[in-house]
């Protein structure tokens, strides 16, 4: 939901090893997309859904790490 939030159209069609974009994404290459585009997103919310996007569940952003990403906090001091 994040990810249509910020660019508008969703990160791909399914999520499934044949769909380029879902490739893209999951592998890190999310700049790179963005970039082709033409959709700019700030940088550290293009760092927290590179985070979220991440296929490890071992290694995938939490929760409580999401709550107190820079982006998600705005830079407010305490969050």
């Amino acid at each position: 939901m994040l990810f249509i939030m910020l660019v508008g159209v969703p990160p791909w069609r399914m999520a499934d090893r044949r769909d380029q974009r879902y490739i893209c994404v999951v592998s890190g290459e999310l700049p790179r997309l963005l970039e082709h585009w033409g959709v700019r997103v700030p940088g550290d919310a293009v760092d927290l859904l590179k985070r979220i996007f991440v296929e490890d569940i071992e290694t995938r952003i939490s929760i409580p790490e999401i709550l107190r990403h820079p982006w998600y906090t705005g830079g407010l001091a305490g969050g």
